[in-house]
């Protein structure tokens, strides 16, 4: 009994590990506005990926996701996602001192004013996989 649990505690302590700290992630206008003026972009499906050098010694992550993206379960489960492909993925991958900021594009416009709370996310996996392919894109070089 004694080793089970001691096994669950490394797991616990990997889990605490990898959590997305505040640290992790840019709060301040200034540094939103700093990223997504002199960075680089590149434009996904359903994402705007901006990077710039950071201050921090690691990479940080800063959320843009609009009312017009959905309503605030929709747009909520959009940060989820994102913050979860980050913390999973995408913050291996990139240069320790960089910062990103991931702007949510707005859907399509609904047919009926019935349908509009309709928009949802993308799974995981769609997430991940865009952020991971914006990462790749602006290692080679991004739009200015």
């Amino acid at each position: 009994m004694r080793y089970i649990r001691r096994q669950a505690g490394c797991l616990a302590v990997q889990a605490m590990e990898q959590r997305f700290r505040k640290g992790d992630r840019l709060l301040a206008r200034a540094d939103f506005e700093r990223v997504m003026h002199r960075g680089r972009r590149v434009f996904t499906r359903n994402l705007i990926v901006f990077a710039a050098p950071g201050e921090a010694d690691r990479p940080r992550l800063g959320l843009a996701v609009g009312r017009r993206v959905g309503k605030a379960v929709c747009r909520s489960r959009w940060r989820r996602l994102i913050r979860e492909a980050f913390r999973q993925d995408v913050r291996a991958q990139v240069v320790a001192a960089t910062d990103l900021v991931v702007v949510v594009k707005a859907g399509e416009a609904p047919r009926t004013a019935a349908r509009a709370w309709q928009r949802t996310a993308p799974g995981l996996a769609t997430v991940r996989l865009e952020l991971v392919d914006a990462i790749r894109r602006l290692a080679l070089g991004g739009e200015r």
